[in-house]
């Protein structure tokens, strides 16, 4: 049908050769003539042509001057544009080239050749539009993925007796590698996790499923956390094998009942304790990151009191360049973030501010999680058993 044929716009000041290739190409494909630079992009814009036969030297607006708006001002890449041209200047042909021209004719040439040349164009314009259409294919496969990612993270209305949760996710992409996740394992256990799968895109989001279906498993078999590490792991490396994907683990109980904390720190980030009298302690990765080597976890229990609170994060939450060059690093932000949890109200959107304060738009490269747990005071009771946790504090206490 006449409008699927390829669109060829010819740029020629000479009236004569317009007639002559359009009689040639008009039973082949659509044609329209153009006779100077001024009037090619006024025909662009309305025709929007596949292929473009270019004269070079033409009055007012040159060839040399279109091909640098279509491919400078107007941004498009994809027009093919074939140069005819009478000139054998070698100057000519680079400069046109290196415009951003597809191709060079020089007359006289067969007619045979002009098709030919027409043809290639053709099978460019053809190859191009099977792979958008295969990305647009492989673009809507990854928001689905996306969106199938996002029904998995916990919703806002899951409730908890004296904790209150509020958390960060801000994907790199459709679909994502990093994990979070929360949900009762007893009366008073309220088990969490946050997790990183190494890349992006469909494999890490994959993992990221696998990774959050085996967590959740504890949900109903009742596993403890080093049980649930060990599963974890042993599945990753029949998964991943001799690849290079791992996974990064904090996955921690919190017991309402015993104001207690126990974690496993799988070669993840330092996790945040705020204590009871708003010490800070960083929680340390107490094992190696998941996927690569048999492991013996065992989980670290500490004092989690009212008005205690526990931050957990994901790398992509610091690493980010500054105006001035350098690097956001972990333990700048640690000290940042230390600054902070101990305070009251919201924490999360108070540590993005005074991160913007660093640099105004943060330029996240990363998947970008964080979750902040804290113990309202109804849940203090004199009868926890457990001590302190982690590092030695990075903060003085803060007075009340």
């Amino acid at each position: 049908m006449v409008h699927d044929r390829t669109r060829i716009l010819i740029v020629d000041d000479v009236p004569g050769v317009c007639d002559l290739l359009c009689e040639f190409l008009e039973t082949d494909y659509r044609v329209q003539t153009a006779q100077d630079g001024n009037q090619a992009l006024q025909a662009y814009t309305g025709f929007h042509p596949d292929i473009i036969l270019l004269d070079m030297h033409m009055p007012g607006m040159g060839g040399l001057d279109v091909i640098s708006a279509l491919r400078g001002e107007m941004q498009d890449q994809e027009v093919y544009i074939l140069v005819i041209t009478g000139e054998t200047s070698f100057e000519l042909k680079r400069d046109s080239l290196e415009q951003g021209a597809n191709d060079y004719l020089i007359r006289p040439y067969h007619s045979d050749e002009l098709l030919a040349r027409i043809r290639v164009a053709e099978r460019q314009i053809n190859l191009r539009k099977q792979l958008k259409t295969a990305y647009r294919n492989i673009e809507r496969e990854i928001e689905m993925l996306g969106d199938i990612q996002s029904r998995l993270l916990p919703g806002t209305d899951a409730q908890f007796s004296n904790l209150l949760i509020d958390t960060l996710f801000k994907p790199s992409g459709r679909a994502s590698g990093d994990f979070f996740d929360y949900f009762p394992v007893g009366e008073h256990i309220v088990r969490i996790a946050v997790c990183d799968v190494s890349g992006h895109g469909a494999r890490a989001a994959f993992l990221m499923g696998v990774v959050r279906t085996l967590i959740r498993l504890s949900e109903t078999t009742r596993l403890d956390l080093e049980q649930v590490v060990t599963l974890l792991n042993n599945s990753l490396m029949d998964i991943i094998g001799n690849e290079c994907d791992f996974v990064s683990l904090f996955l921690a109980d919190v017991d309402l009942e015993a104001e207690t904390l126990s974690y496993v720190n799988a070669g993840h980030c330092p996790g945040l304790l705020a204590d009871k009298s708003r010490n800070i302690h960083a929680l340390d990765s107490t094992l190696p990151i998941l996927g690569f080597v048999p492991v013996s976890p065992k989980a670290t229990t500490c004092s989690l009191q009212a008005p205690g609170a526990l931050f957990l994060y994901t790398d992509g939450i610091y690493e980010w360049q500054t105006p001035s060059g350098t690097y956001f690093d972990q333990d700048t932000f640690l000290q940042l973030a230390a600054g902070l949890l101990p305070a009251e109200g919201p924490f999360l959107s108070n540590l993005m501010q005074a991160m913007q304060g660093h640099t105004p738009g943060i330029p996240f490269r990363d998947d970008v999680t964080a979750l902040h747990v804290r113990i309202l005071p109804e849940a203090s009771s004199p009868h926890s058993t457990a001590h302190g946790c982690g590092r030695e504090p990075l903060t003085a206490a803060v007075e009340d």
